[in-house]
C-alpha cells in the first residue's frame, strides 16, 4: 500500500504462504482487490479462491475467508466495514456473516 499524497509505501501485504508456494504455483496469486466503504479494509482475492482481509492502518492481516473454489471477481462490504457478499468466477455467490459462511 502506499500514500496517495506521498508515493511513499505505507505497508507491504504478504502471507508466508505466498513466498512459501508461489514458486510452485499461482494458486497464491492475487487476483482481486476492493477496500470497505470506510477504507479500514482492504480484501485481496487470491487464486485459489481464499479472500484475505486486511487492516489498512496497521498493514496487519484481519482473517482470511475460505469458501469460493476459484477467485472472487466481486465483494461488497456493509457499512461498518465488514464483508456481506462475494461473487466467484466457480459461479457461486456467498453471504458472509461475522467472517463465515451465512448458513441461510
Amino acid at each position: 500500500m502506499w500514500d496517495v499524497d506521498t508515493g511513499e509505501q505505507i505497508h507491504l501485504l504478504t502471507d508466508p504462504l505466498w513466498k512459501k508456494h508461489n514458486h510452485i504455483d499461482n494458486s497464491y496469486d492475487v487476483k482481486y482487490v476492493s477496500f470497505s466503504q470506510d477504507g479500514r479494509t482492504l480484501a485481496s482475492g487470491i487464486r485459489s479462491g481464499d479472500i484475505y482481509l486486511w487492516d489498512t492502518e496497521t498493514g496487519e492481516q484481519k482473517q482470511i475467508l475460505s469458501g469460493h473454489t476459484l477467485w472472487i471477481d466481486k465483494m461488497i462490504f456493509s457499512e461498518d466495514g465488514q464483508p456481506i457478499a462475494s461473487n466467484g468466477v466457480d459461479g457461486t455467490v456467498l453471504l458472509w456473516e461475522n467472517g463465515s459462511v451465512s448458513k441461510e
